[in-house]
Formats: structure tokens, C-alpha cells, sequence
């Protein structure tokens, strides 16, 4: 008879965090990757920010805004996906209220943000 691999499932507890801007959830975290779950009150923005060791990719889950990354500004909707790589400034304005699955690629700590603006 062969033998089954037990499977263990952990359930972690996910923790929300408060900003002025709305909150987020950090759902899951690997070596090299985070994965967030962010919600964005209509008419507030997040920091104009860079990161040096990460790439961002964000999917609009709710809600729309705008997005800029680098000079260029472009509308985004539910459904939609924003490559961020790394070291490009970007920030999202949500015009309604706004969820984001966040995925960050590489060295994902949170020393690694540059503010250049940071105005909600």
C-alpha cells in the first residue's frame, strides 16, 4: 500500500492596518514575494513612491482611479492591471472607492520605500 503525504493547512491571521488613505492586508508572504490587499477612499491617493528591490503588479478588485507611474497618468477600472517595476515612481488616486490586490516581486521589505510626495 502506498503511503499519502499528510498535507497540513495553517491559517494565518491577517491583519488589517489603517491609513489615512484607507488600509491594508498583507494576505500572503513568501521569500521573494508579499502579496496585499489594499482599499482606497474615494478621493484620497497613496505616497508618490519608488522601491529599489521590488517590482509591483496591482488588479483593480472594486472600484476605479487613476494611476501614475513615472511622467505618464492613465485611467484604471475593475479589472484592470498596473505593472510597476522597480525604481519608477508611482502612486494611484482612487475617483471611487478602490480595492487592490497588490503583488510585489523581490526584496519585499518595508524599508524599501521612497517617499517623494506623500499628501492623501
Amino acid at each position: 500500500m502506498a503511503k499519502t503525504k499528510e498535507v497540513k493547512k495553517e491559517v494565518a491571521v491577517i491583519t488589517r492596518e489603517e491609513k489615512p488613505w484607507g488600509w491594508f492586508e498583507t494576505i500572503q508572504e513568501g521569500e521573494k514575494y508579499k502579496v496585499k490587499r489594499l482599499f482606497i477612499k474615494k478621493g484620497c491617493r497613496l505616497s508618490l513612491q519608488s522601491h529599489d528591490q521590488r517590482d509591483e503588479h496591482w488588479i483593480v478588485i472594486s472600484g476605479f482611479g487613476n494611476v501614475e507611474i513615472e511622467d505618464a497618468e492613465r485611467f484604471i477600472r475593475i479589472g484592470g492591471h498596473i505593472f510597476v517595476p522597480k525604481r519608477h515612481k508611482h502612486r494611484i488616486t482612487a475617483t471611487k472607492d478602490m480595492e487592490i490586490i497588490e503583488v510585489q516581486m523581490g526584496v519585499c521589505d518595508e524599508k524599501d520605500i521612497k517617499i517623494y510626495e506623500d499628501r492623501t
